[in-house]
């Protein structure tokens, strides 16, 4: 065994320790660059946020197919996302949740959604996870049948030292009857 000094990279996550003020910062500004390059995104320009709220992402029509090629494309465009926000990106959960549920046939606004949240990692390269705070706890919310089968989307975070552990936005399996029922399945 040959140790290789402190861990500064493993599975394309940076990891920068403060020993002093008992502080790690996580994140994947080399791996975002790179994905931003390969989709040809890296001189896009900035957005403040990953997803618009103003658009209802919707299932085209079934006489709509996409070729192979494009849906190969999308499908490697949002499992390039899924790495980020499984990483160390929960802040793009919820719009790569949303964009992930149209993978068989993307259509144009799809690519739109899904290039905004590259436009808005573009922006926010260097952002990640940091510990070293002192809170720990843990948050949920969802909303109440805003997908078109009427099924809600719920998130979670769970924070330990200031900072996220477990987080996660995906659509529930049941329709909830009631906003209270969504929470609680929440």
């Amino acid at each position: 065994m040959t140790d290789l000094g402190p861990l500064t990279v493993f599975l394309g996550i940076e990891i920068r320790r403060n020993r002093q003020l008992r502080r790690l910062h996580i994140s994947q500004q080399q791996y975002i660059q790179t994905i931003l390059t390969r989709f040809g995104m890296s001189n896009a320009a900035i957005i403040s946020t990953p997803a618009n709220p103003h658009v209802h992402l919707t299932t085209l029509p079934a006489d709509h197919t996409v070729d192979s090629i494009n849906q190969e494309r999308y499908q490697s465009a949002v499992g390039s996302l899924m790495y980020a926000m499984i990483g160390t990106r929960p802040d793009i959960s919820f719009a790569v949740s949303a964009v992930s549920q149209y993978s068989t046939n993307p259509g144009p606004m799809h690519w739109t959604a899904v290039r905004r949240i590259f436009r808005y990692l573009s922006g926010t390269r260097t952002l990640g996870v940091h510990y070293g705070g002192g809170y720990c706890g843990g948050y949920t919310d969802a909303d109440w049948g805003s997908g078109d089968d009427r099924k809600s989307i719920g998130g979670y975070v769970f924070m330990v030292n200031g900072a996220a552990v477990s987080w996660a936005s995906k659509k529930q399996a049941s329709v909830a009857l009631s906003s209270t029922e969504v929470e609680y399945m929440s």
